[in-house]
Parts: C-alpha cells; structure tokens; sequence
C-alpha cells in the first residue's frame, strides 16, 4: 500500500493542474450492510468514510461498525478498509486504478487487498466496467458492470438543491473467486445491486442522502454457503466536503 500511494501521488503531480485539495467526510446508518450480495450484518450498522484527494488521486479510510448484537459485536468495529487510488479524466471516459486494503478487527477473518481498475464512458446512462483482483486469502477476481443516472429536480431554495440519482449494476466472479466465496467452483454471476438516492446539497459542503439499495445473488452462486437473496437496504447519509485551493 505505501508503493501504491507514492504512484497515485507522482501520477497527480504529472498531471499538473491547480485542482483544490479536497476533504470528504461521510456517515450513514444502514438497515443492513451487504457486500457483493454476501449478508455481513443482518442488522443496522453504522458506516463511515473520510477521503483526501488531489490531482485525481485519493487517499480513503472506510469502517463498518454494527449497532445491535446480530454479530455478537454491539458498537464494535468489523471493518477498517483503506483505499488508494488514482482517477484520470479523457475525453469520452474516465479511468481509474488503485488498491483496497480490507482488515476485520474484532472477527476471525483474515486481512485482503485487492488491486482494481476501470472505466466509465461520459455517457447518456454513464456506462462503467470496473475489475478487481484479489492478491489475499480470497482468490480469483469479481468484475462489476454499472450504469447510473442522475436527473436534477427543481431548485427547492436558493441553497438547498435537489436530484435523483438511478443505478443498476452486475457482479461477475472468476471461478476461484466463487470458490473462495461461495463454495461453487464455477465462473458466472455473482449479483445485482439496483438502487435509488435522493441527494440533498446544502450550500456547497453539506449533502444529506436518503438511499435504498436492493442485494440480490445470482442463482449461479446459491451454494451451501448461502441460500437466498437478502432483499431490500435502506439508508440514510451525511457527508461533508471542504475544499481548499492550491493555486498561488
């Protein structure tokens, strides 16, 4: 991870614009957390994130905390991610590579990184691919197929605007990445995730968004580790953004 972020730093610097350095803070209580249609916490958790970024490069800290005893763990940290990366922005596309890191205090299950890649088209539905290899404990790679939207609504106050934002998407999973998972040895889809916000923002820094999300397993998958889909995860966010400039 620290060669990682060292590239994602020579990478902004080359680029060599006067973009403003960015500080993102996030929070959101969830009815559930789903990851890749697998079921972590069958109850609310609470979710937050805090993001640096630079050039198109980034710097983020990601943790899931569960909030009722479904885990055993009440107010207990399951999930500290970090994730380094680098976005560059073409004509007709955006491109992005960087590296997760995925640690679980407070569980048995063991520490992961993955390296990824992708790319999303500038167009009408902001069609988007984005690959995964894991270099972990869980083997084999999960590609992911996205395409989203967002419509603005009318202005609600001088300060306070308003949209809709639709996405749908698919997981594919390599066959030892099922494996790993799901104990099905077999390459094919792994989920589907639809779902809807309602961003808020609130003069340039604040942002309130409502969410509802639904996690649905692709019958390829359904081994004897899992047996169903989980249904429908509700939320609600908060977030901050500061951005500071740079330019002299």
């Amino acid at each position: 991870m620290r060669i990682l972020a060292v590239a994602v730093a020579v990478l902004a610097v080359k680029q060599g614009a006067a973009d403003p350095l960015t500080l993102s803070a996030e929070s959101g209580v969830f009815s559930q957390y789903v990851w890749r249609g697998i079921l972590e916490t069958d109850g609310p958790v609470l979710q937050n994130s805090l993001t640096a970024g630079w050039r198109g490069a980034h710097l983020n800290v990601w943790t899931n905390q569960d909030l009722d005893s479904a885990n055993g763990r009440r107010g207990e940290f399951a999930e500290v991610d970090f994730d380094a990366g680098y976005d560059r922005s073409l004509k007709k596309a955006v491109v992005s590579a960087g590296a997760i890191h995925y640690t679980f205090p407070n569980t048995l299950s063991a520490a992961n990184t993955e390296l990824y890649a992708g790319v999303t088209l500038k167009a009408l539905l902001m069609p988007s691919v984005k690959a995964f290899f894991n270099v972990g404990s869980i083997h084999g790679s999960y590609l992911t197929f996205d395409v989203s939207r967002a419509v603005s609504l009318p202005q609600l106050a001088e300060s306070v605007k308003w949209s809709v934002e639709l996405a749908a998407g698919a997981g594919w999973g390599s066959s030892s990445y099922s494996q790993s998972c799901f104990h099905v040895r077999e390459a094919g889809w792994v989920d589907f995730h639809p779902s809807l916000a309602v961003p808020f923002a609130f003069s340039r820094h604040w942002r309130l968004t409502p969410r509802l999300s639904y996690a649905s397993l692709a019958r390829s998958v359904l081994g004897q580790s899992v047996s169903s889909a989980h249904g429908f995860v509700a939320g609600v966010t908060l977030g901050f953004t500061l951005a500071e400039s740079t330019a002299r």
